[in-house]
């Protein structure tokens, strides 16, 4: 593995190739040339010279750099692994109009990229690959799945290894979907219901809050009786996807933008995508801040009430009965627009003072190091990682489903999470100590997710070559505009 160090590839005017060529580089670059699966495309691919850079600044595999031998993941990735690509696949449209896709998930050129050197480690000294590749992504519930992967070209991109001979699955993690219809979430029918329930109890960041806090936690639109069976004084717990359970190397790719409910969605929050259940996973808690909530700031009674006929709603919509569901969402909304008018100016914990869900993320964190095939959380961790940060345009503003574009021409590489989200953080623009989940993931006891300081930065752009997050000024910084409820 390498030092403890964050790669920046800045590429001023970098753009995503066209699927037309299968994401395929525009060189034959030295490493691939006895590869039966590598191909030329015929224009220009800045996604993946960038992320050879990245690979190279990384120095893995420093002594054979540029010759045919040169396997730069070999160190992380071993022969017969399974190795399990988790980009960000959040939905399938913008919500802000004017936003376009680029900033919203993952692009396909980025995995791509990244999958061949996988498959570079995973080939043996006979030419042959030993070893399983996965891509998947558990989305939003109403995300069409097949859509996001048709217009993208995360489908182009898996046959284009199937016509090589080289099968790689491409997994919705979800075992729950919906489609939406006047503000009520329909059920729709699911391929699968698998995933892996994962115990922390007493190792939970939610473990000795009050029994209070505990009833009060919620997910906006789902049913807070059943969030309540997996959460309680004594009990959390997580459904996992078993796709990253099974995985010995997991690479991290997410899509950095700015967060409603989180300040930032980077590496550590990504993983919130690897869940077979949204059910299970805290985003707010009921009150104010002040009632010692975080849904909103100051007590307000109409937002109070504004909740109450939301539950009522949720729990009915669970129980598909649409009709009543319908009938219960217009208080709702009514009480909540009551609420605003008192001058309130948040909700549903989609604000700074959100306390929460910094503690989902980082309990799902712990899962993905410590937790074993069977969900039994280990001393030692069981898995290897690498973040690759597809930056060539990330999302600002109203992130994370309604993002304005931010054409940052970067993509950044690391190993140890909350490293990484401190350093992206502070190249954004934004104070990684003004982010509960990276500030509080230093605090971690049991199952650490990071025991090193902050990384230096090895980057191509003088700006931030050899500093660290610290040392990154706001004036050096790319100047992301917060989420709107992250403006204090």
């Amino acid at each position: 593995m390498g030092e403890n160090k964050v790669a920046v590839c800045h590429m001023s005017g970098s753009q995503y190739p066209d699927k037309a060529d299968c994401f395929r580089p525009e060189i034959m670059y030295p490493e691939f040339k006895a590869c039966k699966f590598q191909k030329i495309s015929g224009g220009q691919n800045n996604a993946y010279e960038m992320v050879r850079k990245c690979l190279k600044l990384m120095k893995y595999d420093a002594a054979h750099i540029d010759t045919e031998n040169w396997n730069p993941l070999s160190n992380i990735i071993r022969l017969r692994d399974h190795v399990v690509l988790k980009p960000n696949m959040v939905m399938h449209y913008n919500q802000n109009p004017a936003g376009g896709l680029e900033c919203l998930y993952t692009h396909p050129s980025v995995v791509a990229a990244v999958i061949d050197y996988v498959l570079l480690a995973l080939t043996n000294k006979d030419g042959e690959i030993e070893g399983r590749v996965t891509v998947g992504d558990a989305p939003m519930q109403e995300c069409d799945f097949d859509q996001l992967v048709k217009e993208s070209g995360y489908d182009v991109l898996i046959d284009y290894y199937a016509n090589a001979g080289i099968s790689i699955q491409l997994v919705d993690f979800r075992n729950v979907r919906t489609v939406t219809h006047g503000g009520i979430k329909i059920k729709q029918s699911s391929d699968r219901d698998l995933g892996v329930t994962v115990c922390l109890d007493s190792a939970s960041e939610f473990a000795g809050l009050s029994k209070k806090r505990i009833e009060n936690l919620r997910i906006t639109n789902y049913n807070p009786q059943i969030l309540r069976r997996h959460h309680s004084e004594n009990k959390h717990e997580y459904k996992v996807a078993e796709e990253i359970l099974d995985a010995d190397v997991v690479i991290n790719i997410p899509k950095p933008k700015t967060h409603r409910k989180a300040g930032v969605t980077i590496a550590l929050k990504n993983l919130v995508g690897m869940n077979a259940n949204k059910e299970y996973l805290p985003h707010h808690t009921l009150g104010s801040k002040k009632q010692g909530g975080d849904a909103y700031q100051d007590p307000n009674l109409f937002l109070r009430i504004s909740d109450q006929f939301l539950d009522w709603k949720n729990y009915h919509m669970q129980n598909e009965r649409y009709l009543t569901a319908r009938f219960l969402q217009l208080p709702s909304g009514a009480f909540s627009k009551l609420g605003k008018c008192l001058g309130e100016r948040y909700r549903e914990g989609s604000w700074y003072g959100n306390d929460t869900v910094w503690r989902t993320i980082l309990d799902l964190n712990k899962i993905v190091f410590y937790a074993d095939k069977d969900g039994n959380m280990s001393p030692q961790k069981k898995r290897r990682m690498l973040i690759v940060a597809d930056m060539i345009v990330a999302g600002e503003k109203d992130g994370p489903v309604a993002p304005s574009p931010k054409r940052s021409g970067m993509i950044a590489m690391g190993e140890d999470p909350v490293c990484f989200d401190e350093t992206i953080c502070a190249l954004m623009g934004i104070s990684p100590t003004f982010i509960p989940t990276i500030a509080h993931a230093r605090e971690i006891k049991q199952f650490p997710l990071s025991n090193e300081r902050c990384a230096v930065i090895d980057s191509n752009d003088e700006r931030w070559n050899n500093k660290t997050a610290e040392e990154i000024s706001r004036e050096d910084s790319l100047g992301f505009v917060e989420n709107p409820g992250w403006k204090r």
